[in-house]
């Protein structure tokens, strides 16, 4: 590992990367050297203030572009010279945005007259029509107003946009009011006012609700108080409109959704926030519940989870040993399913891999980088697929803790950028799929329905289904269906078996999982198993009106992938644990408790390719979460079990 240097125009700013190499899981990650995002750079005084707003969209593809606005300040006499530019960035390669295209500002000020700076910017859905792209959203300073910039066919218009005064500064975007389209959030003083979408890509001008004397400082509108999706429609709970979450000093409150244009009720969270802190809403546990993650510069990092739609006010997670936390991010870096934790410092960038709702207390690469004598805070940190092939890039923006402590006038020129850390492997594998069950009545019988949902991935194709029924393949598993794409299956080659009229059904011996494939065919680890109860009948075809076909039957032949599963889950004290090998190799599956302490070794020999199960028994151990490792050939992989007796 290396320190690593790069230019902003003239200055040598000195940063220090975090390098994460994990073996285990579908996708390791690690990032190149940092690079420069080109966003306008030009230095109007030699004594100058920059600050930036930013935020990404499409615009002019498919793939995510770059707003940015720009405001520049003259603070040494005689105070004169200003400027403010809006510009927007097409993102053209792999490695970064075009240089700026004067053409396509939509905001441009070089005077000294009536400055008119920019403080907020934030893209925003306006339009009903789900095809139409995002709007850029502006307030500014001098005319305390806010302006709306249409995107029209690929083009941010600079002419005639929407414009009313909100006397504040843009601060989020989020479904708070009793529709499904995107309201704009503005701080105005002390209070927090809400600007209600048109769907014709306008404002109301009249904030349909405010929040009075709450002091906000940062804001998010998300969905706290119930499920998000796709849980939501799994649960069939769509109607519930997004909180309002505010920080203010040292205290996160969340003011419940009344579902009617206002408030209910609202949690109170008390944290150290110090200089700077952040926080972010992400779903940490996979319960499709949002949590709350939270750094400071006095708290480090802490996590309040989710409990049934009311955060918790206790920290499930803290961490310490990171001081001078300044922003935070979520993402599956690693593409298993488990939402990971970014954070920044003064200069580095910690990688906290999610190990099943569980984080380390050091960081995935903790080496110590420091040796500049410049310090820098971050303002802003996001997670994109940039290249639209599922690998993903980390953009921050940067200033400078306190501009009177630098004496050179080439860093106080330039005290605001926005830096972006390409990832190695650009076209990554898709994240593990969910993998949902219900049942359906076609005919006579209640067959299995499977519902999939890929996680956000910009690139995927389409989902692969796996199955092991007593009906098939002499009861092992066997690629059953390698087409879909609508995210819904029927298998119609199986019956729901009900047990007795007044038995309960009897135990599962149905069972999936399912995989997703992106546009390069690369493929995700395997999802959570399911099951159900069927009929056992093989090659019955209980009516002859369903006309079944199993598809993509492979009957006899071997595995196409490497494959591990275990069930129950949870289990008392017995669970099966599943696994498939395409070649010949030794195989080896261990047991770890929560410490890492090895607990158990089930096999350690040589298996031919084909499906296999091992019993592992509990009857010895205490109740609580373990995980079991495969390793066989240069497959590795880790699941987690739950012991409850």
């Amino acid at each position: 590992m290396k320190n690593l240097k790069f230019n902003f125009k003239n200055i040598i700013v000195i940063f220090y990367l975090l390098i994460y190499v994990q073996s285990g899981f579908s996708q390791s990650t690690y990032f190149e050297d940092p690079v420069s995002v080109p966003i306008f750079s030009e230095t109007i005084t030699s004594n100058s203030e920059k600050s930036i707003f930013w935020d990404l969209s499409k615009i002019s593809n498919d793939r995510l572009d770059l707003a940015v606005g720009v405001t520049q300040t003259g603070y040494a006499p005689p105070y004169l010279y200003y400027f403010v530019n809006g510009n927007w960035y097409i993102n053209q390669d792999n490695t970064n945005f075009n240089e700026e295209v004067i053409n396509n500002r939509f905001i441009y000020q070089d005077t000294s007259l009536n400055f008119n700076g920019i403080n907020g910017l934030l893209f925003a859905k306006l339009s009903s029509n789900p095809s139409t792209n995002k709007e850029v959203i502006a307030t500014r300073t001098f005319d305390n107003k806010l302006y709306v910039f249409l995107n029209n066919n690929g083009v941010i218009v600079q002419n005639d946009p929407q414009s009313f005064i909100v006397n504040g500064s843009l601060a989020a975007v989020g479904k708070f009011t009793n529709d499904t389209l995107e309201d704009v959030a503005v701080i105005s003083g002390s209070d927090l006012c809400i600007y209600k979408n048109l769907g014709n890509s306008t404002l109301d001008s009249v904030p349909v609700y405010t929040l009075h004397n709450v002091n906000p400082e940062k804001v998010i509108i998300a969905q706290v108080s119930n499920y998000i999706y796709p849980y939501s429609i799994i649960n069939s709970i769509t109607g519930d409109r997004d909180e309002i979450i505010i920080k203010s000093g040292n205290t996160i409150r969340i003011y419940k959704n009344n579902n009617n244009n206002g408030i209910s009720d609202s949690t109170i969270i008390s944290i150290n926030g110090g200089f700077a802190s952040d926080f972010k809403i992400f779903d940490i546990n996979n319960d499709g519940l949002n949590d709350l993650e939270v750094v400071s510069f006095g708290d480090g990092i802490k996590i309040f989870i989710n409990n049934s739609g009311t955060i918790s006010t206790s920290s499930s997670y803290t961490n310490t040993n990171y001081s001078s936390v300044s922003t935070v991010a979520l993402a599956d870096f690693n593409k298993d399913g488990w939402n990971d934790l970014l954070i920044s410092n003064f200069d580095h960038i910690y990688l906290f891999l999610n190990e099943y709702g569980y984080f380390s207390q050091t960081a995935s690469d903790d080496e110590e980088y420091y040796t500049s004598s410049y310090y820098f805070y971050g303002e802003k940190l996001v997670i994109a697929d940039l290249q639209n092939k599922g690998g993903l890039t980390v953009l921050s923006s940067l200033s400078y803790l306190n501009i009177d402590h630098f004496d050179s006038e080439a860093l106080r020129n330039n005290n605001a950028s926005i830096i972006r850390f390409n990832t190695t492997d650009t076209d990554a594998v898709p994240a593990t799929p969910l993998l949902f069950r219900d049942l359906v009545l076609v005919g006579q019988h209640y067959r299995p329905r499977l519902h999939l949902y890929n996680r956000g991935d910009r690139d995927f194709q389409k989902y692969i289904i796996y199955k092991k029924s007593p009906n098939f393949n002499n009861n092992n598993w066997f690629l059953y269906d390698s087409s879909n794409t609508s995210g819904d299956y029927v298998d119609d080659a199986e019956a729901f078996n009900e047990g007795g009229l007044s038995d309960p059904p009897p135990p599962d011996n149905l069972f999936y999982y399912v995989k997703a494939q992106d546009n390069s065919y690369q493929v995700s680890i395997s999802s959570d198993t399911i099951g159900y109860p069927t009929t056992v009948c093989p090659g019955c075809a209980w009516e002859e009106e369903d006309n079944f076909t199993v598809k993509n039957n492979p009957s006899n032949e071997f595995p196409k992938d490497y494959s591990v599963k275990n069930y129950p889950n949870p289990f008392n004290p017995v669970t099966q644990i599943l696994f498939s090998i395409p070649v010949d190799g030794n195989v080896k599956i261990s047991v770890f408790n929560t410490a890492g302490q090895k607990v158990s070794e089930l096999i350690n020999e040589f298996k031919s390719a084909g499906s296999y199960k091992i019993e592992f028994n509990g009857s010895n151990f205490a109740s609580g979460i373990y995980y079991y490792r495969i390793e066989a050939g240069s497959f590795s992989q880790v699941r987690k079990m739950i012991l409850l007796k």
